[in-house]
């Protein structure tokens, strides 16, 4: 009895890898680690299999834009610490960014440049090789109105940005401005924005998604009606016109608060768009189909997404490629502990998963979602914080994420595959899908006792391509899941992955250092699953207890520990 590779058949799945992921790193790549603290990544794709992340640094004293490119296996391409984006005086913050479509990115922010505001709204363009483009400090978008806050973009569909956020200019109440900047940094719409809601009462959190025409829909909540905080939307065109109703259409306005609409695009021009809500009491989950011409499309006042017990509250949202809506959210209905669900609603308004959603985790502790993407397949790839190995200490988040196929079933460990858990808590999480059912992940990370910025990246198989044994880049690698379940009674199983052909080794010992278990095999390139018996190379069954296995191929080695519990 030995570890023994599963036939090619039941494969995980056989990846044809790049010259080698050498970079990524145990618990992630540092992308930035400068004294003092850096905040809100934000990551888009670079066009090329890599990602370009930025954020607010506070390197200087005040925070400033950086932006880093990590190439697909983990490389920074520009300037160590980040090439700077907006190193003005004053503070940056609140970023926002989208690819620019030629492998580089526009970013957005909030800027205190001018300490007589309340925050204006900015954006620049760096280019693929890491070099600034436009106004030095970037080109103002809305400037010296008030405060103008929490920006949110997309990409125009020309190499430009379609930039929304809220806004007090009137000084009474926040409404919701938009601004159009193209791919040479020339505002194109009505100085300091076009106005997309301005009704009495707040108007607030606005998310935007395009509406396939070179222009975009824009929901919000809004608190014109004094009793309640609905859910309103509108339309505005390439041009900068308001589409629908003046100050939007109304897309739930039932009894009770609704809040932080998020939203994808639909077929034909539309948009679903998703908020926790109160009608009933708690916070629920509900989603609506609004169409290109402003009409809702699903059950008046939105489809019920979960309305189990508890609160479900934050909604992060991915379109799934088929028309429909992937969604996950924090989730108290068992009174106690915060946990990570998730559901597809299809493009005629049905959720198609398990009533009220797939529960992510069934660990200890809190999970609480930072980002989903679909996975190009039909399903989801969700990132999320875990308190599992916390001791109980509030917010004391490792990073774990999983895939969900689209009949809703976990594809990788049930529990979650483990992306880091440094020492203190790793938050504000973004995702990046890549396509191919895994996914770059970017974090905020506390393990230094400040807030820097790291990345991992996952493969479709559930695997982070991590070397625990220095190699040069163009060496190949080793790649190695952990084994699961991990305490085990019975059997447990381990995913490696090759980058070419080797002898591969796995070796058990015990925690006296003693070989209790060794095989070796020859294996092609690929992904591999492994299956343990839990028994010595007499056949004998091992003993409850702590033991430890290596891994070696292709010169590297990965040791790890795992637990045997009858």
């Amino acid at each position: 009895m030995r570890f023994r590779a599963l036939p090619s058949a039941s494969l995980l799945l056989l990846l044809t890898a790049p010259a080698a992921w050498a970079q990524w790193a145990d618990d992630g790549v540092p992308i930035s680690i400068n004294l003092q603290q850096q905040r809100g990544p934000q990551i888009v794709s670079d066009g090329a299999n890599g990602a370009l992340i930025a954020w607010e640094d506070m390197r200087s004293g005040d925070g400033d834009i950086y932006v880093q490119k990590l190439d697909s296996s983990g490389f920074p391409m520009w300037t160590a610490g980040g090439a700077p984006v907006c190193t003005s005086v004053g503070h940056q913050q609140d970023v926002a960014m989208v690819s620019d479509g030629a492998g580089g990115a526009i970013v957005i922010w909030v800027d205190y440049r001018d300490e007589t505001n309340g925050g204006d709204v900015y954006c620049r363009r760096i280019d693929a090789n890491g070099t600034p483009l436009w106004t030095a400090d970037g080109v103002p978008l809305s400037v010296g109105l008030e405060a103008q806050t929490t920006v949110k973009a997309i990409e125009d569909g020309a190499g430009g940005a379609i930039v929304t956020w809220r806004d007090f200019r009137n000084g009474i109440d926040y409404d919701v401005y938009a601004q159009r900047v193209d791919a040479s940094g020339v505002v194109q719409w009505a100085a300091n924005g076009v106005a997309i809601a301005t009704e009495a009462g707040n108007q607030n959190i606005p998310g935007i998604t395009t509406d396939g025409a070179g222009g975009a829909i824009i929901a919000y909540s809004d608190a014109r009606v004094s009793t309640n905080v609905n859910i309103y939307a509108q339309r505005v065109s390439a041009a900068g016109i308001p589409q629908w109703t003046d100050d939007g259409v109304a897309l739930c306005t039932a009894a009770g608060t609704q809040r932080n609409a998020v939203l994808v695009p639909a077929p034909f021009g539309g948009a679903i768009v998703t908020w926790w809500d109160q009608r009933s009491g708690n916070f629920d989950i509900y989603a609506q189909h609004v169409s290109s011409s402003g009409a809702v499309q699903w059950t008046p006042d939105g489809v019920a997404v979960c309305t189990a017990a508890g609160d479900q509250i934050i909604a992060i949202v991915d379109e799934s490629g088929n028309g429909g809506v992937l969604i996950s959210w924090i989730d108290r209905r068992s009174g106690t502990d915060d946990h990570a669900y998730a559901q597809f609603v299809n493009s005629a308004g049905l959720p198609k998963w398990t009533a009220d959603g797939v529960r992510l985790c069934n660990a200890s502790g809190d999970q609480v979602p930072f980002a989903i993407g679909r996975d190009g397949a039909g399903g989801a790839v969700v990132m999320w914080g875990d308190t599992r190995n916390g001791g109980g200490i509030d917010f004391n988040y490792d990073v774990y994420a999983s895939r969900i196929n689209g009949t809703g079933t976990p594809m990788w460990a049930p529990d979650g595959v483990l992306v880091c858990d440094a020492p203190n808590e790793q938050q504000d999480g973004q995702l990046l899908s890549d396509g191919t059912g895994g996914a770059f992940m970017t974090w905020i990370d506390n393990r230094a006792d400040q807030y820097d910025v790291y990345a991992q990246r996952i493969l479709s198989t559930g695997i982070v391509p991590i070397i625990t044994t220095a190699v040069t880049a163009r060496t190949p690698a080793l790649h190695a899941g952990d084994v699961y379940p991990n305490p085990f009674a019975g059997s447990a199983w381990l995913d490696v992955e090759l980058e070419a052909e080797a002898p591969v080794s796995i070796d058990v010992f015990d925690v006296a250092g003693r070989l209790v278990r060794a095989t070796a095999s020859h294996e092609s390139a690929g992904a591999r699953r492994f299956v343990f018996d839990g028994r010595d190379h007499a056949g004998r069954l091992l003993a409850s207890g702590v033991y430890f296995y290596r891994i070696r191929a292709n010169g590297a080695t990965i040791t790890r520990k795992m637990v045997i519990a009858r």
